[in-house]
């Protein structure tokens, strides 16, 4: 949608400028709609693919979060999944109530501080697990092969092949 968006400002279709600098950007979407055709349609189906989204996104949150207090159980029971997303709804209404969006991006950027420090341990573990093996091409040339791998194979004897006629 961002050539559409620019290619509708630029004809002068629409000013989504303005309506931005007005509005904000979380209503930009409602404007660029409603110029398109079908824009009555793409308008109200908008929110719904929002709602949609933070339902799937909550979801996936509270089955991870379920999976990881549970052991690692598959399936967490539907209490622990309540629990969390009630716990994640109080958190994120707490953080727009208290501090608006800023506050919730702050939050977002903070609680994947802990991830990069995992992440960045984790190539540097698998780096040094990696010095210790030896390819496998290199060590297959260094290994001595017994005489008896170097000998050629065995024929069959005239005796034999014709017992097998």
């Amino acid at each position: 949608m961002g050539a559409t968006a620019i290619w509708l400002q630029s004809s002068g279709r629409v000013n989504l400028l303005e309506e931005i600098s007005a509005h904000g950007v979380a209503v930009s979407g409602f404007p660029l709609f409603n110029a398109l055709p079908l824009g009555l349609l793409l308008g109200s189906l908008f929110p719904i693919l929002i709602i949609t989204f933070f339902l799937t996104s909550a979801d996936s949150s509270t089955l991870a979060l379920g999976m990881l207090t549970t052991g690692g159980k598959e399936s967490p029971s539907s209490l622990n999944r309540i629990i969390w997303g009630t716990l994640m709804g109080i958190l994120a209404s707490l953080l727009v109530v208290g501090g608006g969006i800023p506050a919730l991006r702050s939050l977002a950027i903070l609680s994947g501080l802990p991830f990069v420090v995992i992440a960045m341990l984790s190539i540097v573990t698998i780096s040094v697990e990696f010095r210790k093996l030896v390819p496998i091409f290199e060590s297959s040339t260094k290994v001595k092969r017994s005489p008896r791998s170097e000998s050629p194979p065995r024929s069959e004897s005239n005796e034999e092949s014709q017992r097998k006629d």
